[in-house]
C-alpha cells in the first residue's frame, strides 16, 4: 500500500471528519485528508484528481449522493468510493453497493475503516494489473490478427479431432471456400477422401510426437486443381502443457516447383545436346579464358583428358598457333557479340 494516501472526504460535519482522521492516525495510516461539502468543491476536487480513496456521507445538505456517485464514476472511474454514514438502512446500503459503492461503514463503528481502505486499494491494484494485462493481450491479439490476415501463406489451427478452429483469408482462398464454411469442419469437408486421409495421418503423427516438422504436401482440391505446399506444422499446447491441437503454416510453392522442373528439363536437354554432340564444344570464361567444360568430342579431337583442360586457357593448351589471332577474334566478339564462320 502507498505510504502517502490522498483521501477526499465528502462530509458536512467537521467533528465526524476529525473522528475519521483520528481513526486513520491511530491505525498508523499516513493519509492527507481533504473535506468538502458543496458541489463546487466536488467538481474542483474531481478536476484536481489524484485521490486514492473517496469517503462520503450519504446525507450532505448541499449534495445528492446518487448524483455525486454518478459524477465520480464518470470522472474518476477507478477511484474507490466508501460510504460512511449512519443515516441509511441496510436495504438502501445494498442498493448503493449495486450502484457502485465499494463498501459501506457505519459512523458509530469505524473499526472497519482502515481494513476497508486497505482492501479497496488492493482491489484497485488488482484491477489495474488486470486491465494492463488485458490491454497487452488485446494489443498482441491485434498484432497477431494483422500478421495472420496479412500473410499470403495459409495459416490455420485445428483441434484434436482435426476440426479447424482458425483459418486466415489466404487459406480460404487456396481451398476456394469462405472462412466461416471451413471453421468447425475437418479436412474431409475440404479435400478429396484420399488427400484428406493423408493429411489427417500426418497431423495425428505430429500431435502424437509433440514435435514440429516441415514437409511438402501435394494437395488436390475438390475442383481438381493440384497445388504444392511447403508446410510447417506443430502441436498446440494448453495451459497444462498438454497437446490440444495443431497449428500450421503452408507456403504455396507450386510455381517454384514448376520453374525447378522446367530448369531440370532444360538442363537435361542441354546436357544431352552438349555431351552427346559429335562436334567438339568447349565452354570458357569470357574474362579469364579458362575452360569451364568441354564435351567428349572435344577431348577426342584434341587428345586431352578432362582434368588437363578444365581451368586452363586455350593459350596454355597451345591451341593458338598465332596468339595475335585470338586478340583479333575476341575484339570482333566484343564488338559484334558473336563470331561466325571463322577459321
Amino acid at each position: 500500500m502507498k505510504n502517502n494516501l490522498s483521501i477526499l472526504a465528502i462530509e458536512d460535519s467537521s467533528a465526524d471528519f476529525r473522528l475519521i482522521e483520528r481513526h486513520l492516525r491511530v491505525a498508523g495510516l499516513n493519509a492527507q485528508c481533504t473535506r468538502i461539502e458543496t458541489i463546487e468543491e466536488l467538481n474542483q476536487a474531481l478536476d484536481t484528481g489524484g485521490w486514492d480513496i473517496i469517503l462520503s456521507d450519504y446525507s450532505v445538505p448541499q449534495l445528492n449522493f446518487e448524483n455525486d456517485l454518478m459524477l465520480i464514476h464518470q470522472r474518476l472511474p477507478d477511484t474507490p468510493v466508501i460510504l460512511v454514514s449512519g443515516s441509511i438502512g441496510e436495504e438502501k446500503a445494498v442498493e448503493l453497493l449495486k450502484l457502485g459503492v465499494w463498501d459501506f461503514l457505519l459512523k458509530d463503528n469505524l473499526t472497519r475503516l482502515v481494513p476497508s481502505i486497505e482492501r479497496c486499494l488492493r482491489e484497485v491494484s488488482d484491477r489495474f494489473a488486470r486491465k494492463t494485462a488485458e490491454k497487452e493481450l488485446s494489443e498482441q491479439q491485434q498484432l497477431l490478427t494483422v500478421v495472420v490476415e496479412g500473410s499470403t501463406d495459409a495459416i490455420f489451427v485445428k483441434d484434436l479431432q482435426g476440426r479447424y478452429l482458425l483459418v486466415n483469408q489466404a487459406a480460404a482462398q487456396f481451398v476456394g471456400k469462405p472462412v466461416d464454411h471451413i471453421i468447425g469442419h475437418d479436412d474431409g469437408f475440404i479435400f478429396p477422401p484420399s488427400i484428406a486421409a493423408e493429411i489427417m495421418t500426418i497431423d495425428r503423427s505430429i500431435m502424437d510426437s509433440g514435435k514440429k516438422q516441415t514437409h511438402e504436401e501435394i494437395i488436390t482440391l475438390l475442383s481438381g486443381e493440384q497445388l504444392i505446399f511447403q508446410v510447417t506444422k506443430g502441436p498446440m499446447l494448453d495451459h497444462n502443457g498438454q497437446v490440444s491441437g495443431l497449428f500450421g503454416i503452408s507456403h504455396n510453392i507450386t510455381e517454384r516447383k514448376k520453374r525447378e522442373l522446367a530448369l531440370i528439363d532444360s538442363e537435361t536437354r542441354f546436357s544431352t545436346v552438349f555431351h552427346k554432340n559429335p562436334l567438339a564444344i568447349g565452354i570458357s570464361n569470357y574474362a579469364s579464358g579458362q575452360f569451364i567444360d568441354v564435351n567428349e568430342a572435344f577431348l577426342q579431337l584434341f587428345g586431352y583428358e578432362r582434368d588437363e583442360v578444365i581451368g586452363r586457357t586455350a593459350l596454355e593448351l597451345n591451341f593458338w598457333l598465332h596468339p595475335e589471332e585470338k586478340i583479333r577474334l575476341f575484339s570482333s566478339l566484343r564488338e559484334n557479340g558473336q563470331i561466325k564462320n571463322q577459321e
